[in-house]
């Protein structure tokens, strides 16, 4: 495997063939460092956003405005 600043580094997820900047549905999924749940808890099959999941969600929110070049919706 290569190493970047040696450090070894993970093979890119991403379709090689894709054109990633094409009119498309993207998913994004953000996985903790160990799992913690930083951003809240599940309770009653519904999300309890904590202090940091609030900020984190209020930044998400921001996104559309902060990129109009972009043509960006957001869903849940």
């Amino acid at each position: 495997m290569d190493k970047f600043q040696h450090q070894y580094r993970i093979p890119s997820a991403r379709l090689q063939n894709w054109d990633y900047s094409s009119n498309a549905t993207y998913f994004v999924t953000i996985c903790t460092g160990g799992r913690e749940c930083y951003f809240g808890h599940v309770q009653d099959r519904e999300m309890v956003l904590s202090e940091t999941g609030r900020l984190v969600n209020s930044e998400w929110l921001k996104t559309v405005d902060m990129r109009r070049d972009m043509n960006l919706t957001t869903g849940e």
